[in-house]
């Protein structure tokens, strides 16, 4: 039984609401109590847990009830469900505990990937997507040697005859092992050490401020760029709950974020597609994530018009990742895996010669 069903029968003469209006008065009330408890500054561990009380008065059911049956006056009813699953998307990242990776062990993060490729042909563009499956090992003292087993891309979906002819032209794809100490693949930086997003602030709106002082003057609108900082952070595992738990709050102050499918699946997982509509790019961004235990489950791109042979509706891109710890790792590689198979020289911080 759920909490407004509970609530409802303390009043046999209230005619009963339908579910989107339980959903929303739900949502109204998390949300007044999310944002009761942000007021002030705070640092999101400290953050008190949100809990329904069973025995909560005639008085409060009243008000539930009387929320319910007037649609939520007052309250935005996509801003509030957005802040609703967000909240409580922090709130459960919070309260759970990162994997433990014990000496000698791995943590493993199996990730797959969807991407779009535009060719141009007599008759215009046209676009194909493709598909690629890697898994990356991070020891548990960061600075030993990562390895990353990366999947060669294959043709995943095709767009009518002339796709199809492009896809089948592509070159195959490589697949590569590469190993390198701090995981500095392909000459780049050590990657061991806390990541720049866990250095910044954890209040929601001083988070907020940052990302977009760091994505000033980038991509098609300031809203935009600042919740593909957000989804792009996430999308970079490991990534602690402290930090993840910021993020999904922060992303709940930016404008027009809104509730685009409350039961998407990605990849075999399904969450709450959270996103945002940004008609100068001609798409809609969305991050998949489970309220229920705080995981970030995914992100994907959708089209919302025709463009390069793609119909209006595609998912041009997405991708998708799991956590385990692993207690071995595949042998062999190379710091700079298939450009050290083709004699490639290093010229700098993550440029060769070949």
């Amino acid at each position: 039984m759920d909490e407004l069903t509970l609530l409802r029968e303390t009043r046999i003469d209230v005619t009963p609401p339908d579910q989107s209006a339980l959903d929303r008065g739900r949502a109204a009330l998390l949300h007044a109590a999310a944002t009761e408890q942000a007021a002030q500054p705070r640092r999101v561990p400290a953050r008190p847990k949100l809990r329904w009380a069973v025995g909560m008065s005639l008085a409060a059911a009243a008000v539930v009830t009387g929320l319910v049956a007037t649609s939520i006056v007052g309250f935005g009813t996509t801003d509030s469900a957005v802040a609703s699953v967000l909240h409580e998307s922090a709130e459960a990242a919070i309260r759970t505990t990162d994997p433990v990776v014990g000496p000698g062990q791995y943590l493993r993060i199996d990730t797959t990937a969807v991407n779009s490729t535009t060719t141009a042909g007599n008759d215009g563009d046209t676009s194909y997507l493709t598909i690629a499956t890697d898994s990356l090992f991070i020891p548990a003292n960061q600075g030993d040697e990562w390895v990353w087993a990366r999947g060669a891309a294959k043709p995943y979906a095709t767009f009518g005859t002339a796709s199809e002819a492009a896809a089948a032209k592509a070159p195959a794809g490589t697949a590569e092992l590469v190993r390198a100490a701090g995981g500095a693949f392909y000459a780049g930086s050590p990657r061991s050490g806390p990541t720049e997003a866990e250095t910044w602030p954890t209040e929601p709106r001083a988070l907020l401020a940052a990302i977009r002082d760091e994505t000033a003057g980038q991509g098609v609108s300031s809203d935009d760029e600042a919740l593909t900082y957000i989804i792009d952070t996430l999308s970079r595992n490991p990534m602690p709950a402290e930090t993840r738990s910021a993020l999904y709050e922060a992303a709940a102050l930016i404008p027009d974020v809104e509730i685009q499918d409350d039961r998407a699946t990605l990849n075999g997982r399904t969450g709450v597609a959270i996103g945002r509509t940004e008609g100068k790019a001609n798409t809609r961004q969305e991050m998949i994530v489970d309220p229920s235990t705080g995981d970030f489950i995914g992100q994907r791109r959708v089209l919302l018009s025709p463009e390069s042979g793609m119909p209006a509706g595609t998912t041009t891109t997405w991708t998708s990742s799991s956590t385990t710890v692993s207690d071995t790792a595949p042998e062999g590689g190379t710091p700079n895996g298939a450009m050290d198979d083709e004699g490639c020289v290093v010229t700098g911080v993550s440029e060769f010669q070949c």
